[in-house]
């Protein structure tokens, strides 16, 4: 794979076990071929023995050559947000997910679980890009793996139908929550 479609991977959420994030680093563990991806992950966290197993996971990735930033809680920017390729979120479950919304919004493709309520008639999550199942977590990087095979503007097409639907969506609450204002 070419350095071209090397994609910049973030994943910002609380560091939680409901959160999955070791269940993707686990899985890139056991890929044998190294991705063309960069990693950062940001949020805070409270169980100081999950996070040790992240940072850990996170150190056989970056003896195996992935390069991989731990950056704790930070405020983010949507201009700050621009600057990655796909937001990941193995989740458990999210009711709403701001991550997704914001992530949306700053241009990035959202690779998430299908127990999120986004994306599940998309055109990415029918070709198997994002609305992951629960117990398949080898289809993240089998997400990754093609994505980095698609041309941009196949890949940027998939972003904007993300990008639409969390505008309808956002619209069709304001709409509701006016409604419920006004009677």
């Amino acid at each position: 794979n070419s350095k071209a479609n090397s994609k910049k991977i973030i994943f910002f959420s609380r560091v939680s076990k409901e959160k999955r994030l070791d269940i993707f680093l686990n899985s890139l563990i056991k890929e044998n071929e190294k991705l063309p991806i960069e990693l950062t992950i940001l949020g805070s966290y409270s169980d100081e023995n999950y996070f040790k197993k992240i940072n850990n996971l996170c150190k056989q990735l970056k003896i195996r050559g992935y390069k991989i930033k731990v950056l704790g809680h930070r405020n983010i920017t949507q201009k700050f947000l621009s600057n990655f390729d796909i937001m990941l979120l193995p989740s458990l479950g999210e009711n709403y997910s701001h991550t997704t919304v914001e992530a949306s919004q700053s241009g990035l493709f959202c690779l998430i679980s299908d127990q999120t309520p986004w994306f599940k008639k998309t055109q990415a999550a029918k070709q198997g890009l994002t609305c992951i199942p629960i117990e398949k977590s080898s289809g993240y990087i089998e997400s990754i793996e093609k994505i980095t095979k698609l041309s941009a503007s196949k890949f940027n097409k998939l972003i904007n139908e993300q990008q639409k639907e969390v505008k309808r969506i956002i619209k069709a609450s304001s709409k509701k929550m006016e409604h419920l204002f006004i009677n």
